[in-house]
């Protein structure tokens, strides 16, 4: 995730905010499912690297914050973009 991405994220804690964008041609994509692989990045700057978001939520201890960090209730949703 970019920072435009993060600051937003962090912006708008508990609303939808873009994390990815997919070309589909032909299709309409109707479900996403987190699995694992992910990279999370704390306000820090610490780095949690595969992580696993196949029960939509994830938290860890960041040493630099000093405090628990998470991602709780995931959720996603497709919205149209055209350009």
């Amino acid at each position: 995730m970019d920072s435009e991405y993060t600051q937003e994220a962090q912006d708008n804690d508990r609303k939808f905010v873009p994390i990815m964008s997919f070309e589909c041609r032909g299709l309409t994509p109707v479900a996403f499912r987190p699995e694992a692989g992910w990279e999370i990045s704390s306000t820090k700057g610490t780095k949690f690297e595969d992580v696993d978001m196949s029960d939509n939520e994830w938290s860890d201890y960041c040493e630099k914050l000093g405090e628990p960090v998470g991602v709780e209730a995931f959720e996603s949703k497709f919205e149209v973009h055209r350009g």
